[in-house]
């Protein structure tokens, strides 16, 4: 066991050298509030607050278990925390989350790359979108998963499909326990009766830009990239799960009503079962993103000679241990 855990850290440390010679950020101007009173800013980076992120007919069989080949989407949902300059250093002195809020939304489409016992790869097969929305009325609320879509639609993307090349389009998570005991371990538990494995993963996702509303980005960037930056974990620790998500069409359930009775009608049904991460057919995880705004470079052929390490270092095929 730790000799296919060494390998996974391999794996994933030659994708992560690929993907950060593989493009280079740009810095871009952002006005953050449109024709606002805020002044227009240099920034380099969207930091993302701690965010709810649900994997739809990831685990179909009830039963824990995945298989290479398998197919599923992954949305999530999020709040800005704040624009970051070109040093990545937070920029203050905005009405960032005081007199409006900018919210996120995002599908990618995923095919299961290789299963060990207690860990999987995934790579992006492209489509989806990542959707950004400027809205002064502040209304996103975390625990019912709704006002996320909402406001005046800002930048729009695709997600491309996994690269070699470039390291990009790829995610991972690795169950730690089977055991992880409540869902909802943020402050008080507003999902009682619903537990989940616990874990830990990464993900590195590049969008291709289809639209950005000159009042917001006067020079309309052409890429943008969804990087995990070490926090998607399991339990539910620094965020409330959702009872919704946007679908792209309408809000559907997540993980069902909360013990405070946010959820809109439409989100009533628990899709994650009594343990999330094996009682299925969804699987939910807690996240903590950056965009960054990018432009194409050449990785270096020892850079591509790693990954190439990393990807051949994962074929596994093993399930889930059962007890």
């Amino acid at each position: 066991m730790k000799a296919k855990k060494r390998l996974l850290q391999i794996a994933l440390a030659a994708i992560s050298v690929a993907a950060m010679s593989a493009y280079a950020t740009e810095v871009i101007p952002i006005n953050p509030d449109g024709a606002g009173a805020d002044l227009t800013q240099q920034v380099s980076a969207l930091g993302w607050n701690n965010s709810f992120t649900i994997a739809v007919n990831a685990l179909p069989t009830g039963s824990g278990t995945i298989s290479v080949g398998q197919t599923f989407t992954t949305f999530g949902q999020g709040t800005l925390a704040n624009f970051n300059d070109a040093n990545n250093t937070a920029i203050g002195g905005l009405g960032l989350n005081s007199s409006y809020e900018w919210t996120f939304v995002f599908a990618v489409n995923e095919i299961v790359t290789a299963v060990t016992a207690n860990s999987a790869t995934f790579a992006s097969t492209g489509g989806g979108f990542f959707d950004l929305y400027y809205d002064p009325s502040r209304d996103a609320n975390v625990l019912a998963g709704t006002g996320f879509n909402d406001g005046t639609l800002i930048l729009s993307g695709t997600f491309l499909p996994f690269d070699s090349g470039t390291g990009t389009g790829i995610s991972s998570f690795v169950v730690s326990s089977t055991n992880g005991g409540a869902l909802d371990q943020q402050g008080t538990n507003n999902y009682p009766g619903i537990s989940t494995v616990a874990g830990a993963g990464s993900f590195n996702l590049l969008a291709s830009i289809t639209s950005a509303a000159p009042a917001f980005f006067p020079n309309a960037p052409s890429l943008i990239s969804v990087t995990d930056n070490g926090f998607t974990n399991l339990p539910f620790l620094q965020t409330n799960p959702a009872s919704c998500y946007w679908n792209g069409t309408t809000l559907t359930s997540a993980i069902g009503q909360n013990s405070l009775g946010t959820a809109p009608a439409t989100c009533l049904t628990n899709t994650v079962g009594t343990t999330n991460g094996i009682s299925g057919p969804n699987f939910a995880f807690e996240t903590r993103a950056t965009s960054a705004f990018n432009v194409a470079a050449v990785p270096e052929p020892a850079t591509l000679a790693l990954l190439g390490l990393g990807l051949g270092a994962m074929g596994w095929t093993v399930r889930r241990k059962r007890s």
